[in-house]
């Protein structure tokens, strides 16, 4: 080291450096991993959709992974970064033994509304990366220095992630039109009352229609998914403080705080206020 810093120059100017890259630190980061099909789809064959980011690394076995209705395809050494809000599922996974890496976490000064699904690769700068943040999870130490190297390791992973820009397209399935248009409307209309009969109305067809297609096609009532996307479009909310928790329930098309309260505690299974910023309850 001292060689080192004998081979340091004077710097041109001493107010002007390097400066570091715009990314953001994650926060609240769990890990945890899969083994199996059947722990993959928790035993159901229920979509999954939740409030926080999910960086999935395949170190073992191949699957898909069917975001919004566009399936992409993870072999060992892929990664796929799911924002917030997106209706995934998990099809064709190998058989027998398997070791997918969740990583899940929290970006609040990223919009997740306009994020797309990102998948990259396991390289030789970002595999030690992500050995490094697993360590640190595995220590247990929860400390200051142990937390910030979780962090900063795993904020370097997500920045070797390439652009959307940069991406092959995904083949979209025959589902991804519908949710598109769903999601379309509910973003348009985020602070009207979501009525499946003005829903299907606006976009042309029945209101029968809405609700048998959008089940055989994802698993779940088309109510469903709309009480919690704006559930959880709350909850992203709520935690990056944009508002009282009544600004939020009204800017999420909820008609009453007491029933912003009462669908958010059932889908969430936690009250709006224990989830409001600066609150590190989960």
């Amino acid at each position: 080291m001292a060689a080192a810093a004998g081979r340091l120059a004077a710097p041109a100017d001493y107010f002007c450096g390097r400066r570091r890259p715009a990314i953001e630190i994650p926060d609240n980061i769990l890990f945890f991993r899969r083994a199996s099909a059947h722990e993959l789809k928790d035993g159901t064959l229920q979509p999954h959709f939740h409030h926080r980011w999910v960086l999935i690394a395949a170190l073992a076995g191949r699957g898909n992974v069917v975001a919004d209705g566009i399936s992409y395809r993870l072999a060992p050494g892929g990664l796929l970064l799911l924002p917030p809000l997106r209706l995934h599922r998990y099809e064709r996974i190998a058989k027998g033994a398997i070791c997918w890496l969740f990583m899940t976490f929290e970006l609040t000064a990223r919009d997740a509304r306009s994020a797309v699904p990102t998948p990259g690769r396991l390289t030789r700068e970002s595999l030690p990366l992500l050995n490094d943040a697993l360590r640190a999870w595995g220590s247990g130490d929860v400390g200051p220095a142990a937390s910030a190297r979780l962090a900063s390791s795993l904020a370097l992973v997500l920045l070797s992630l390439r652009a959307p820009s940069e991406q092959k397209a995904a083949l979209p399935s025959d589902d991804h039109a519908l949710l598109a248009k769903i999601n379309a409307w509910l973003a348009s209309h985020s602070a009207t009352a979501a009525r499946l009969q003005i829903i299907a109305r606006d976009l042309g067809v029945s209101e029968s229609h809405l609700r048998a297609i959008f089940r055989r096609r994802h698993g779940i009532s088309v109510g469903r998914y709309v009480r919690e996307a704006r559930c959880r479009l709350a909850a992203l909310e709520l935690r990056a403080g944009r508002g009282s928790i009544a600004d939020v329930a009204e800017a999420c098309g909820f008609g009453s705080v007491y029933s912003f309260g009462r669908t958010f505690k059932r889908v969430l299974g936690i009250a709006p206020g224990a989830f409001s910023k600066g609150n590190s309850r989960r």
